[in-house]
């Protein structure tokens, strides 16, 4: 089978068992990865479990400030959107029989 893996993880347990399920995947199935630039890539190594890792731009995080209304939090989903309707694209283009989507830590 043909997976498309993908996340926005920061370091830490959750992208330690997405390291172990394509790990343990990989053995009888063909695994590429699809992260925003935001996703830590060097807390556990995918390299050997993943054919290719396809890297997309992630907007920049709302900092905390008083200045920021809702509309600053707006814009910020906005390109959010826009980043993961790219990598989706990338994803039904790639031809996958399925899409393993783990969390995001932007949203």
């Amino acid at each position: 089978m043909k997976i498309a893996l993908c996340h926005d993880l920061p370091s830490g347990g959750a992208l330690r068992m997405v390291a172990c399920w394509a790990h343990h995947l990989s053995r009888s199935h063909s695994i590429d990865l699809f992260v925003l630039g935001s996703a830590e890539r060097g807390f556990v190594d995918l390299g050997p479990s993943v054919g290719r890792t396809a890297v997309f731009d992630a907007p920049e995080p709302i900092r905390a400030r008083p200045i920021v209304g809702p509309l600053g939090h707006l814009g910020f989903l906005r390109r959010l959107d826009r980043a993961y309707r790219t990598m989706a694209a990338a994803v039904d283009a790639g031809g996958y029989d399925v899409a393993f989507v783990h969390s995001c830590r932007l949203s």
